[in-house]
């Protein structure tokens, strides 16, 4: 028997955009980009803009051992609001039992009309924990790996909305240094963006503000730089000795300083710390280390880093790659930071 055939992310987008909602959704499939996408796009039409969401949004992480949270989520009910959204992702690593499949069914008879149950899943087949009975009533969206093609006209037309034009071989460098990975294609474009889109956008420009992402981890160094560890430095002088281009780095620590005072906002706009991540997009298993940037830099320091990196920005431009590390402006811009009183 073929395998059932199910509507893929286009499809959802459509229904979204006419503002049709199912109360509960499986994302099946690797693309974890487009399905972000989608969950963020739902919980925009589920809530009214700036409407408070504490204690009405849970996302949880299942291979980290957090089912039984996100059911106690679902099944109970916020004396704040009657709308809320249970996110459980990765349910394919939930392993099939009698126990889990009867929470399985408890949680689903307990999605009502003013609730929300968004799962994700990696694999191309829901997973073997769910009846054909509880299928049927379940909104199940495909969300398939983008085609060479699919990509290149994802990049061209972004680039076109900013402004600008992209050159045909600065696409395909683009999405080659990305690892066809569409999460890191938006970063891509966000970093275009961030410093300015030229009339058109060369390879050339490309090569000079996106390192190859799939070999170099940059994420590793600005998680060490804001957990104050030095040793954020010596891996500082190994990304710069690789070729990392200096304003991509420089692109990521503006941009955890941007998430830090986006969280502040949220903070003192009442949101507790929980739903303050949320809404930054912090997951379960990164508030632990977020939480530690926090202590390490609360908002008067934070302050400090925008004037920071708008200098070496400045420096970058103007100067030229510098050849020495210590005089490097990144160099020293992560120094400071890393002994700011």
């Amino acid at each position: 028997m073929a395998a059932k055939k199910y509507p893929n992310a286009k499809q959802l987008r459509r229904e979204l955009d006419n503002n049709r909602l199912g109360a509960c959704y499986l994302f099946l499939g690797e693309e974890e980009g487009e399905k972000d996408k989608c969950i963020q796009r739902i919980l925009n039409l589920v809530f009214r803009e700036g409407q408070d969401r504490t204690g009405s949004v849970g996302r949880f992480h299942l291979e980290n051992g957090e089912f039984m949270q996100a059911a106690d989520f679902i099944m109970s009910r916020s004396m704040f609001s009657s709308e809320r959204v249970c996110i459980m992702m990765n349910i394919d690593s939930l392993k099939p039992s009698r126990e889990i499949e009867n929470l399985i069914g408890e949680v689903l008879e307990s999605v009502s009309d003013d609730s929300r149950l968004i799962m994700t899943a990696a694999g191309v087949r829901p997973p073997r924990i769910f009846s054909g009975d509880q299928l049927e009533s379940i909104k199940v969206v495909q969300f398939w790996r983008y085609f060479d093609n699919d990509m290149f006209n994802y990049v061209k037309t972004n680039v076109e909305k900013l402004g600008g034009a992209i050159d045909e071989r600065a696409v395909e460098l683009l999405i080659e240094l990305t690892g066809k990975d569409i999460r890191k294609i938006d970063d891509a474009i966000e970093m275009i963006r961030y410093y300015g889109v030229p009339k058109l956008v060369t390879m050339e420009i490309v090569k000079n503000l996106i390192h190859d992402t799939r070999d170099v981890n940059v994420f590793e160094f600005i998680d060490s730089l804001f957990r104050r560890d030095r040793r954020s430095l010596n891996i500082l002088r190994k990304m710069l000795n690789d070729g990392v281009p200096e304003l991509q780095v420089l692109y990521m620590i503006q941009k955890q300083a941007e998430t830090l005072e986006t969280y502040y906002g949220n903070c003192d706009n009442g949101m507790s710390r929980a739903d303050a991540m949320e809404a930054c997009r912090i997951y379960s298993k990164n508030r632990d280390s977020f939480l530690n940037y926090t202590r390490n830099y609360p908002p008067a320091r934070v302050k400090k880093i925008f004037c920071m990196t708008a200098l070496a920005d400045y420096q970058l431009k103007s100067g030229g790659r510098s050849r020495g590390l210590v005089s490097n402006p990144l160099f020293s811009l992560a120094t400071d930071i890393l002994v700011m009183q």
